[in-house]
């Protein structure tokens, strides 16, 4: 059986480099300069999960932009948080035991992570202005969730036809409801503790500015800012798969005079 995140990435191996790639590099870099540094897109992508070039980084965050207009952004963006899927689709391999679990089989379970992710692309680009790399897995996280708990609902209530009662379809869950599950999950996890993920949430999703937060929590707004960004750069290290940086669950904020 094949593996799809091993034939992505040995049909990225070939394309990421090829003259249609370098072409669509050189389109890019018509609107956003910096690209110049790079020779192809997988030379950008190398540079990305590097984790010492956090100016591609930046760049193939800004590529979401293009995803909903051009393929091969929308690849080459793919092709980035291809690691964080991967690791995803590791961690929850129970979900592929078929029965009460959603998946036959792992095959089924990839293809669902990859097919949700390459989805939300130009969706997360229209919602959100930064971090959306981490979005796109993380909303495919929150799909995946949303997804294994209704196939186990509807197991659970299978009953004979002439027994069943109609069925009132649940609604869906907003942007900001994924996000609360998403940082339930990393709490969970202890990839973040839970001031850090009330932090985010306060100031990405609930609207309050950093300095409203900061008065509140009587600490200084600089603080704060840094404490949040330390806490970005842990959730992008998750979706992209790689280790998290030192500081970890980030340390206490400094609190005001």
């Amino acid at each position: 059986m094949g593996n799809l995140f091993r034939d992505l990435q040995q049909a990225w191996n070939t394309e990421g480099e090829s003259s249609e790639a370098r072409a669509a590099l050189a389109r890019w870099a018509e609107h956003r300069p910096e690209l110049h540094a790079f020779t192809s897109p997988a030379h950008l992508l190398r540079a990305c999960h590097s984790r010492s070039n956090p100016t591609a980084r930046r760049l193939v965050d800004e590529l979401t932009e293009d995803a909903g207009q051009d393929a091969w952004a929308l690849r080459t963006v793919l092709q980035a948080v291809l690691p964080g899927l991967g690791s995803m689709a590791r961690q929850h391999r129970r979900l592929a035991n078929g029965g009460r679990e959603p998946f036959g089989s792992i095959a089924d379970l990839d293809q669902f992570l990859v097919c949700t992710a390459y989805e939300r692309i130009p969706a997360v680009a229209a919602e959100q202005p930064h971090y959306r790399l981490n979005a796109i897995v993380d909303s495919t996280w929150s799909r995946l969730r949303s997804h294994a708990a209704a196939h186990r609902r509807d197991v659970d209530s299978r009953v004979p036809l002439d027994e069943a009662n109609s069925l009132v379809a649940a609604p869906s869950r907003t942007d900001a409801e994924e996000l609360a599950l998403t940082l339930v999950d990393a709490v969970e996890r202890r990839v973040l503790r839970t001031i850090d993920a009330r932090l985010l949430y306060a100031t990405r999703v609930a609207g309050h500015s950093a300095a409203e937060l900061a008065d509140t929590l009587d600490w200084q707004t600089a603080s704060l800012l840094r404490r949040r960004h330390r806490v970005q750069q842990v959730m992008a290290a998750e979706v992209l798969g790689e280790p998290r940086p030192r500081h970890g669950c980030v340390a206490p904020a400094k609190v005001s005079a």
